[in-house]
Protein backbone atom coordinates (compact mmCIF):
# COMPACT_ATOMS: atom_id res chain seq x y z
CA UNK A 1 0.00 0.00 0.00
CA UNK A 2 1.00 3.61 -0.75
CA UNK A 3 2.90 5.71 2.00
CA UNK A 4 0.23 8.63 1.80
CA UNK A 5 2.14 11.05 3.64
CA UNK A 6 -0.43 12.89 3.92
CA UNK A 7 -4.35 12.37 4.12
CA UNK A 8 -4.87 14.67 1.59
CA UNK A 9 -6.63 12.93 -1.69
CA UNK A 10 -4.87 13.26 -4.70
CA UNK A 11 -7.29 14.74 -7.59
CA UNK A 12 -7.32 16.84 -10.49
CA UNK A 13 -7.66 20.13 -9.26
CA UNK A 14 -8.29 23.00 -11.95
CA UNK A 15 -7.68 26.67 -11.30
CA UNK A 16 -8.80 29.73 -12.94
CA UNK A 17 -6.14 32.03 -12.67
CA UNK A 18 -3.55 34.15 -14.00
CA UNK A 19 -1.96 32.77 -17.34
CA UNK A 20 1.08 33.80 -17.10
CA UNK A 21 4.31 30.82 -15.85
CA UNK A 22 5.06 30.45 -12.86
CA UNK A 23 8.66 28.79 -11.87
CA UNK A 24 8.99 26.30 -8.72
CA UNK A 25 11.61 24.84 -7.81
CA UNK A 26 11.75 21.81 -5.56
CA UNK A 27 14.77 20.70 -3.73
CA UNK A 28 15.55 17.76 -1.97
CA UNK A 29 18.12 17.12 0.85
CA UNK A 30 18.97 14.18 3.97
CA UNK A 31 16.81 11.90 2.15
CA UNK A 32 17.17 7.64 2.91
CA UNK A 33 20.48 6.27 1.63
CA UNK A 34 17.71 3.37 0.32
CA UNK A 35 16.88 6.19 -2.44
CA UNK A 36 20.18 6.83 -3.58
CA UNK A 37 19.91 6.79 -7.47
CA UNK A 38 16.03 7.00 -7.12
CA UNK A 39 14.26 9.08 -9.57
CA UNK A 40 12.22 11.69 -8.49
CA UNK A 41 9.07 12.40 -10.23
CA UNK A 42 6.95 16.09 -10.25
CA UNK A 43 3.48 15.22 -12.01
CA UNK A 44 1.64 18.37 -13.32
CA UNK A 45 -1.39 16.66 -14.54
CA UNK A 46 -2.42 17.55 -17.81
CA UNK A 47 0.54 18.99 -18.37
CA UNK A 48 3.30 16.66 -17.92
CA UNK A 49 6.13 15.10 -15.86
CA UNK A 50 9.52 16.68 -14.46
CA UNK A 51 12.14 14.33 -13.32
CA UNK A 52 15.14 13.94 -11.42
CA UNK A 53 17.56 11.77 -9.80
CA UNK A 54 18.93 11.17 -6.32
CA UNK A 55 22.53 11.98 -5.64
CA UNK A 56 24.36 11.97 -2.51
CA UNK A 57 20.96 12.07 -0.84
CA UNK A 58 19.85 15.09 -2.46
CA UNK A 59 18.14 16.19 -5.99
CA UNK A 60 17.21 19.71 -7.54
CA UNK A 61 14.43 20.02 -10.28
CA UNK A 62 12.86 22.36 -11.35
CA UNK A 63 9.67 23.50 -13.96
CA UNK A 64 7.69 25.62 -15.37
CA UNK A 65 4.13 24.94 -15.22
CA UNK A 66 1.04 27.62 -16.49
CA UNK A 67 -0.90 28.17 -13.08
CA UNK A 68 -4.26 27.07 -14.71
CA UNK A 69 -3.65 23.69 -13.74
CA UNK A 70 -2.64 23.06 -10.58
CA UNK A 71 -2.60 19.57 -10.30
CA UNK A 72 0.57 18.17 -8.11
CA UNK A 73 1.85 15.03 -7.15
CA UNK A 74 5.47 14.48 -6.34
CA UNK A 75 6.67 10.87 -6.54
CA UNK A 76 9.27 8.44 -5.94
CA UNK A 77 8.38 5.10 -6.75
CA UNK A 78 11.40 3.35 -5.69
CA UNK A 79 10.63 4.57 -2.15
CA UNK A 80 6.91 3.87 -2.75
CA UNK A 81 6.03 7.57 -1.94
CA UNK A 82 3.54 10.08 -3.35
CA UNK A 83 2.51 13.44 -1.63
CA UNK A 84 0.52 15.92 -2.75
CA UNK A 85 2.10 19.17 -3.74
CA UNK A 86 1.06 22.18 -5.55
CA UNK A 87 3.36 23.12 -8.52
CA UNK A 88 3.20 26.97 -7.05
CA UNK A 89 6.01 29.61 -7.95
CA UNK A 90 8.54 29.03 -5.08
CA UNK A 91 11.00 27.21 -3.65
CA UNK A 92 10.72 24.22 -1.71
CA UNK A 93 12.78 21.43 0.13
CA UNK A 94 11.64 17.55 0.43
CA UNK A 95 13.42 16.52 3.58
CA UNK A 96 12.91 13.56 6.00
CA UNK A 97 11.88 14.26 9.31
CA UNK A 98 13.28 13.27 13.01
CA UNK A 99 10.50 10.62 12.50
CA UNK A 100 11.24 9.37 9.63
CA UNK A 101 8.07 10.74 7.34
CA UNK A 102 9.01 12.79 4.54
CA UNK A 103 7.69 16.19 3.93
CA UNK A 104 8.00 19.56 2.12
CA UNK A 105 8.34 22.80 3.47
CA UNK A 106 8.62 26.10 2.26
CA UNK A 107 10.64 29.44 3.78
CA UNK A 108 7.38 31.60 2.57
CA UNK A 109 4.63 30.73 5.30
CA UNK A 110 2.61 32.52 2.52
CA UNK A 111 2.80 29.80 0.47
CA UNK A 112 -0.06 27.09 -0.45
CA UNK A 113 2.23 24.03 0.09
CA UNK A 114 3.27 25.79 3.34
CA UNK A 115 -0.27 26.03 4.61
CA UNK A 116 -0.86 22.53 3.76
CA UNK A 117 2.53 21.62 5.70
CA UNK A 118 1.28 23.56 8.81
CA UNK A 119 -2.33 21.81 8.72
CA UNK A 120 -0.46 18.71 8.88
CA UNK A 121 1.49 18.51 11.62
CA UNK A 122 -1.11 20.61 13.42
CA UNK A 123 -3.73 18.10 12.84
CA UNK A 124 -1.02 15.37 14.41
CA UNK A 125 -0.28 17.75 17.47
CA UNK A 126 -3.58 18.09 18.67
CA UNK A 127 -4.56 14.48 17.62
CA UNK A 128 -1.20 12.76 19.08
CA UNK A 129 -2.78 11.77 21.79
CA UNK A 130 -5.51 10.27 20.73
CA UNK A 131 -3.41 8.33 18.20
CA UNK A 132 -1.51 6.86 21.02
CA UNK A 133 -5.10 5.46 22.80
CA UNK A 134 -6.49 4.26 19.41
CA UNK A 135 -2.85 1.74 18.87
CA UNK A 136 -3.62 0.67 22.58
CA UNK A 137 -7.05 0.03 22.53
CA UNK A 138 -5.87 -1.93 18.83
CA UNK A 139 -3.58 -4.10 20.57
CA UNK A 140 -6.07 -4.71 23.53
CA UNK A 141 -8.54 -6.05 20.35
CA UNK A 142 -5.61 -8.38 19.11
CA UNK A 143 -5.03 -9.62 22.38
CA UNK A 144 -8.92 -10.11 23.37
CA UNK A 145 -10.25 -13.32 23.26
CA UNK A 146 -13.91 -12.71 24.36
CA UNK A 147 -16.30 -11.38 22.06
CA UNK A 148 -18.28 -9.50 24.53
CA UNK A 149 -14.73 -7.90 25.30
CA UNK A 150 -14.10 -7.75 21.58
CA UNK A 151 -17.14 -6.03 21.27
CA UNK A 152 -16.30 -3.19 23.92
CA UNK A 153 -13.12 -2.57 22.69
CA UNK A 154 -14.41 -1.76 18.87
CA UNK A 155 -16.48 0.15 20.62
CA UNK A 156 -13.90 2.83 22.11
CA UNK A 157 -12.03 2.38 19.08
CA UNK A 158 -15.18 3.72 16.72
CA UNK A 159 -15.08 6.42 19.74
CA UNK A 160 -11.42 7.54 19.56
CA UNK A 161 -12.02 7.70 15.51
CA UNK A 162 -14.97 9.61 15.76
CA UNK A 163 -12.68 12.28 18.00
CA UNK A 164 -9.57 12.38 15.74
CA UNK A 165 -12.34 13.32 12.81
CA UNK A 166 -13.68 15.73 14.63
CA UNK A 167 -10.46 17.63 15.80
CA UNK A 168 -9.46 17.52 11.63
CA UNK A 169 -12.15 19.00 10.99
CA UNK A 170 -12.07 21.84 13.28
CA UNK A 171 -8.76 22.46 12.20
CA UNK A 172 -10.00 22.31 8.24
CA UNK A 173 -12.58 24.71 9.04
CA UNK A 174 -10.15 27.18 10.36
CA UNK A 175 -7.53 26.83 7.19
CA UNK A 176 -10.89 27.32 5.20
CA UNK A 177 -11.97 30.44 6.11
CA UNK A 178 -8.68 31.67 5.10
CA UNK A 179 -8.15 29.72 2.41
CA UNK A 180 -11.75 29.74 0.58
CA UNK A 181 -10.80 31.14 -3.11
CA UNK A 182 -7.37 28.81 -3.39
CA UNK A 183 -6.24 25.14 -4.08
CA UNK A 184 -5.99 24.90 -0.24
CA UNK A 185 -9.55 25.75 0.52
CA UNK A 186 -10.53 23.29 -2.43
CA UNK A 187 -8.64 20.64 -0.16
CA UNK A 188 -10.08 21.61 3.04
CA UNK A 189 -13.98 21.87 1.83
CA UNK A 190 -12.58 17.93 1.17
CA UNK A 191 -12.62 17.62 5.49
CA UNK A 192 -15.27 20.14 6.58
CA UNK A 193 -18.12 18.19 8.75
CA UNK A 194 -21.70 19.18 8.63
CA UNK A 195 -25.05 17.68 9.76
CA UNK A 196 -26.53 16.37 7.04
CA UNK A 197 -26.68 15.84 3.28
CA UNK A 198 -28.86 18.78 2.32
CA UNK A 199 -26.59 20.96 4.57
CA UNK A 200 -23.59 19.61 2.28
CA UNK A 201 -25.04 20.72 -0.82
CA UNK A 202 -26.25 24.05 0.45
CA UNK A 203 -21.90 24.52 1.59
CA UNK A 204 -20.97 23.36 -1.74
CA UNK A 205 -23.86 25.60 -4.19
CA UNK A 206 -22.11 28.55 -2.13
CA UNK A 207 -18.60 28.24 -2.45
CA UNK A 208 -16.41 29.25 -4.78
CA UNK A 209 -15.81 27.94 -7.82
CA UNK A 210 -12.15 26.72 -7.45
CA UNK A 211 -14.04 24.50 -4.51
CA UNK A 212 -17.01 23.18 -6.52
CA UNK A 213 -14.33 22.23 -9.75
CA UNK A 214 -12.36 19.91 -7.13
CA UNK A 215 -13.33 16.48 -8.83
CA UNK A 216 -13.38 15.41 -4.73
CA UNK A 217 -15.63 17.58 -3.87
CA UNK A 218 -18.04 17.49 -7.07
CA UNK A 219 -18.05 14.07 -6.24
CA UNK A 220 -19.35 14.47 -2.88
CA UNK A 221 -21.49 16.62 -4.06
CA UNK A 222 -23.33 14.36 -6.59
CA UNK A 223 -23.79 11.64 -3.61
CA UNK A 224 -25.28 14.39 -1.56
CA UNK A 225 -27.55 14.70 -4.11
CA UNK A 226 -28.48 11.30 -4.85
CA UNK A 227 -28.89 10.67 -0.89
CA UNK A 228 -31.40 13.05 -0.75
CA UNK A 229 -33.17 12.14 -3.70
CA UNK A 230 -33.45 8.73 -2.29
CA UNK A 231 -34.35 10.35 1.64
CA UNK A 232 -37.31 9.18 3.76
CA UNK A 233 -40.37 10.20 2.19
CA UNK A 234 -38.75 10.04 -1.17
CA UNK A 235 -39.94 7.47 -3.96
CA UNK A 236 -37.14 4.48 -4.22
CA UNK A 237 -35.70 3.73 -7.28
CA UNK A 238 -35.56 0.68 -8.84
CA UNK A 239 -35.68 0.42 -12.33
CA UNK A 240 -32.11 0.00 -13.58
CA UNK A 241 -30.35 -2.82 -14.27
CA UNK A 242 -27.45 -3.87 -12.17
CA UNK A 243 -24.96 -5.93 -13.95
CA UNK A 244 -23.42 -8.38 -11.74
CA UNK A 245 -20.52 -8.72 -14.44
CA UNK A 246 -20.99 -12.39 -15.43
CA UNK A 247 -23.51 -11.92 -17.81
CA UNK A 248 -26.85 -11.34 -15.30
CA UNK A 249 -28.54 -8.33 -14.17
CA UNK A 250 -31.45 -7.44 -12.04
CA UNK A 251 -33.45 -4.34 -11.02
CA UNK A 252 -34.37 -3.48 -7.75
CA UNK A 253 -38.45 -3.57 -8.89
CA UNK A 254 -37.81 -7.25 -9.55
CA UNK A 255 -37.74 -7.76 -6.04
CA UNK A 256 -40.99 -5.18 -4.45
CA UNK A 257 -44.33 -7.69 -4.52
CA UNK A 258 -46.32 -5.01 -3.29
CA UNK A 259 -47.26 -6.79 -0.33
CA UNK A 260 -44.30 -7.02 1.42
CA UNK A 261 -41.88 -4.02 2.88
CA UNK A 262 -38.42 -4.16 1.06
CA UNK A 263 -34.64 -3.63 2.95
CA UNK A 264 -32.10 -2.76 1.21
CA UNK A 265 -28.32 -3.41 2.78
CA UNK A 266 -25.71 -2.46 1.06
CA UNK A 267 -22.49 -4.22 2.06
CA UNK A 268 -19.42 -5.84 1.21
CA UNK A 269 -16.92 -8.61 2.43
CA UNK A 270 -14.21 -6.47 3.67
CA UNK A 271 -16.52 -4.37 5.87
CA UNK A 272 -16.45 -5.20 9.48
CA UNK A 273 -19.57 -3.26 10.18
CA UNK A 274 -21.65 -4.99 7.44
CA UNK A 275 -20.30 -8.64 8.55
CA UNK A 276 -21.18 -7.64 12.05
CA UNK A 277 -24.78 -6.69 11.11
CA UNK A 278 -25.60 -10.22 9.64
CA UNK A 279 -26.84 -11.64 12.73
CA UNK A 280 -29.41 -9.12 12.94
CA UNK A 281 -30.46 -9.61 8.90
CA UNK A 282 -30.83 -13.10 9.58
CA UNK A 283 -33.23 -12.84 12.77
CA UNK A 284 -35.09 -10.03 10.98
CA UNK A 285 -35.11 -11.96 7.87
CA UNK A 286 -36.73 -15.27 9.49
CA UNK A 287 -38.78 -13.34 12.05
CA UNK A 288 -40.61 -10.78 9.49
CA UNK A 289 -40.30 -13.37 6.58
CA UNK A 290 -44.48 -12.51 5.97
CA UNK A 291 -44.11 -8.97 5.62
CA UNK A 292 -40.25 -8.14 5.30
CA UNK A 293 -38.28 -9.09 2.34
CA UNK A 294 -34.51 -8.68 3.11
CA UNK A 295 -31.80 -8.29 0.00
CA UNK A 296 -28.26 -7.91 0.29
CA UNK A 297 -26.32 -6.22 -2.20
CA UNK A 298 -22.41 -6.42 -2.69
CA UNK A 299 -20.82 -3.66 -3.92
CA UNK A 300 -17.09 -1.70 -3.71
CA UNK A 301 -15.82 -5.14 -4.30
CA UNK A 302 -12.84 -6.16 -5.83
CA UNK A 303 -14.33 -9.11 -7.61
CA UNK A 304 -17.45 -11.37 -7.32
CA UNK A 305 -15.91 -14.55 -6.17
CA UNK A 306 -15.04 -12.09 -2.94
CA UNK A 307 -18.78 -11.59 -2.15
CA UNK A 308 -19.59 -15.28 -2.86
CA UNK A 309 -17.09 -16.38 -0.24
CA UNK A 310 -17.97 -14.02 2.32
CA UNK A 311 -21.42 -14.82 1.61
CA UNK A 312 -20.55 -18.87 1.94
CA UNK A 313 -19.29 -18.05 4.87
CA UNK A 314 -21.53 -15.58 7.01
CA UNK A 315 -23.99 -18.09 5.99
CA UNK A 316 -26.23 -15.26 4.11
CA UNK A 317 -29.44 -17.53 3.79
CA UNK A 318 -31.70 -14.82 2.02
CA UNK A 319 -32.16 -12.81 -0.80
CA UNK A 320 -28.24 -11.10 -2.42
CA UNK A 321 -27.40 -9.89 -5.78
CA UNK A 322 -23.48 -8.21 -6.56
CA UNK A 323 -23.34 -4.54 -8.09
CA UNK A 324 -20.34 -5.33 -9.53
CA UNK A 325 -20.33 -1.40 -11.24
CA UNK A 326 -22.08 0.08 -8.10
CA UNK A 327 -25.22 1.74 -10.00
CA UNK A 328 -27.06 1.28 -7.02
CA UNK A 329 -24.72 2.14 -4.93
CA UNK A 330 -24.37 5.75 -6.48
CA UNK A 331 -28.17 6.06 -7.50
CA UNK A 332 -28.36 6.38 -3.47
CA UNK A 333 -25.75 8.18 -2.69
CA UNK A 334 -24.41 5.41 -0.75
CA UNK A 335 -21.36 7.11 1.24
CA UNK A 336 -20.49 4.34 4.34
CA UNK A 337 -21.58 0.95 4.67
CA UNK A 338 -23.42 -0.96 5.51
CA UNK A 339 -26.30 1.43 4.19
CA UNK A 340 -30.07 -0.05 5.50
CA UNK A 341 -33.08 1.59 3.25
CA UNK A 342 -36.43 0.12 4.16
CA UNK A 343 -38.87 0.97 1.49
CA UNK A 344 -42.31 0.36 1.71
CA UNK A 345 -45.06 -1.99 -0.41
CA UNK A 346 -45.67 1.03 -1.83
CA UNK A 347 -42.68 1.91 -2.93
CA UNK A 348 -41.85 4.88 -0.74
CA UNK A 349 -38.47 5.35 1.59
CA UNK A 350 -39.44 4.38 4.95
CA UNK A 351 -36.07 4.01 6.93
CA UNK A 352 -32.78 5.18 5.72
CA UNK A 353 -29.50 4.31 8.27
CA UNK A 354 -26.65 2.31 9.62
CA UNK A 355 -27.59 1.06 12.33
CA UNK A 356 -29.36 -2.31 12.88
CA UNK A 357 -30.87 -1.06 15.98
CA UNK A 358 -32.20 2.07 14.84
CA UNK A 359 -33.79 -0.04 11.86
CA UNK A 360 -35.41 -2.23 14.75
CA UNK A 361 -37.21 0.38 15.79
CA UNK A 362 -39.06 1.84 12.73
CA UNK A 363 -40.20 -1.86 12.19
CA UNK A 364 -41.50 -1.90 15.83
CA UNK A 365 -43.26 1.60 14.96
CA UNK A 366 -44.55 -0.27 11.67
CA UNK A 367 -45.67 -3.23 13.38
CA UNK A 368 -44.02 -5.53 10.48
Amino acid sequence: MKKYLTSLALAALLCGCQSHTETCTIKGSELPAELEGAMVYLVTNPIGTDSARISNNSFTLSSSTPSDTLLGMISIPRGDIELPFIPERGDFTLTRTPSGAITITSEDPASLNGALTSFTKEVEEQTDALASKQESLEQQLREASDPKESHEIQAQIDQVRVERAGVRSAIAAKYYESHHDDLVGALMFRELDYADEAEYASLYEGASELVQRDAKNRERYSKAKSALETSVGKPYKGDFEIPDGEGKSVKLSDYMDGKRYLLLDFWASWCVYCRQAMPELKRLSEEHSKTLRVLSIGVREKSKADNDRAKESLGLSWETIFDKDNVSYDAYGVLGIPTLILISPEGEIVFRGYQPAKLQEKITELSL
